[in-house]
């Protein structure tokens, strides 16, 4: 029970401690996270204001990439800068395999 009340208090605490927080973390009880340091846990989980959401998978992409990283979904209103980059990265013309082997 004294386990469970310190963990909801720590899960949703508002940042402010006393000494009876820190008692096992040793040392001077002085114990600072990166998360708490730059305001609280909702900072974690903030997304850059230029990244954009993928439709099919949900996953959070940089601007700079027209594909989902995660699904390779094609990003909204870029499906013809897509198509021209699957165009650019195709294989070059001229080589292959024939009867005689590869030939380049």
């Amino acid at each position: 029970a004294d386990f469970e009340a310190w963990y909801i208090k720590w899960l949703f605490d508002d940042g402010d401690s006393d000494e009876s927080d820190n008692e096992d973390a040793g040392g001077d009880g002085n114990v600072t996270t990166s998360a708490t340091a730059q305001g609280g846990w909702g900072n974690m989980f903030k997304t850059d204001p230029d990244s954009w959401k993928c439709n099919a998978c949900m996953v959070q992409n940089p601007s700079d990439k027209i594909k989902c990283m995660a699904c390779e979904a094609v990003r909204e209103g870029k499906e013809e800068e897509a198509e021209a980059e699957a165009e650019a990265q195709a294989a070059p013309k001229g080589g292959g395999i024939g009867s005689g082997g590869f030939t380049f």
